[in-house]
């Protein structure tokens, strides 16, 4: 696929495009250093790069791949945008952890963890042990509803504010 074909078919499925970063921007939760205008420029990018794999054999439309490259693209970088925090200077910093590791973190985490009842503790650890797991799995291990977790996380959230 030439440079051409892509920036026709990006052109023709603009509004597509940037309907869906409308409703993205208008669903995110506010302050966010992200505006319509980043969520549209990253949803294009996205799509130049993934338009040259488009093939129609696959049995997928044109439109349909480009929604699901906007739609993976715009939850990338929702979820990025979760992890940085504005400074004083107005600049984002990532808060990811980093690789290196402190005994200070460790003590810290062994102090919040002795604080959480049994319940609280076997959650936090089934979270921590499974990190790319969704919260179903751990739901229905615990033999718990999607409220009662809500509850559950409430609780341990309340304990870990003064240690954060």
């Amino acid at each position: 696929m030439t440079n051409d074909e892509i920036q026709s078919i990006l052109e023709e499925h603009q509004g597509m495009i940037s309907c869906m970063a409308w409703i993205t921007y208008h669903k995110l939760r506010k302050p966010t250093y992200l505006r319509q205008e980043d969520l549209v420029q990253e949803a294009n990018l996205a799509c130049c790069k993934h338009l040259p794999t488009y093939t129609s054999r696959k049995g997928a439309s044109i439109k349909t791949f480009l929604f699901t490259c906007v739609l993976r693209a715009l939850t990338n970088v929702v979820r990025a945008s979760w992890i940085a925090k504005e400074d004083r200077d107005g600049y984002y910093q990532d808060l990811r952890p980093r690789t290196a590791h402190s005994p200070i973190s460790d003590i810290v985490v062994e102090e919040f963890l002795q604080s959480l009842d049994e319940e609280e503790s076997y959650y936090v650890q089934q979270a921590l042990s499974k990190p790319n797991s969704y919260s179903a799995f751990i739901r229905k291990d615990m033999g718990i509803t999607r409220y009662e977790e809500l509850k559950l996380q409430d609780r341990i959230r309340e304990k870990s504010a003064p240690i954060l």
